[in-house]
């Protein structure tokens, strides 16, 4: 069947898994327990806002994303290059040794009670100030409460169905 003619939903599918998107986990913590997954679907909403906001979008039939809107606190960790274990993990493609997700790597309790991967790229401590449901997925808007970040790694992304990482382009003259 020619691209153009299958259904709008395979086309859409396959566009969007040649667009190119930054790894991150989203974990939580609180009466509905420590739950984390990796999500590709963020951005930052307002910087201007006091505090700033960003958003994620979670599948609404996942446990983390209930776990998120009854908690009420998320963390956004973005994964650096060397991460994609980490991403393999919580994506469960991949288990621990334990069968606890968090034992992959090294984490911090966040001051809003997420937890925040120690050797991200960057992390975003927020709490919940709306959800969404859009179709399938709730876009969940976060006020941030806590940053953090380091200048020495470059951001694990995906792209083509497979992990990839970010090169330095030089100026075309």
């Amino acid at each position: 069947m020619e691209p153009a003619q299958q259904p709008i939903r395979d086309r859409f599918l396959a566009a969007m898994g040649r667009a190119v998107h930054q790894v991150n986990v989203v974990t939580t913590d609180g009466i509905a327990g420590r739950l984390g997954a990796t999500v590709s679907a963020m951005s930052s909403v307002s910087a201007d806002m006091s505090p700033p906001t960003l958003l994620i979008c979670m599948n609404q039939s996942a446990a983390t994303t209930q776990a998120v809107l009854r908690n009420g606190v998320f963390c956004l960790n973005v994964l650096h290059e060397s991460q994609h274990g980490v991403a393999d993990c919580f994506a469960a493609r991949t288990r621990t040794d334990s069968g606890d997700k968090f034992d992959c790597a090294s984490w911090t309790q966040t001051v809003a009670g997420s937890w925040r991967l120690d050797e991200a790229l960057a992390s975003f401590d927020c709490q919940v100030l709306s959800a969404t449901l859009v179709g399938t997925h709730y876009v969940i808007i976060g006020s941030v409460a806590g940053v953090d970040f380091r200048a020495d790694a470059r951001p694990l992304i995906y792209g083509d169905r497979r992990y990839c990482a970010a090169v330095t382009l030089q100026p075309q003259a």
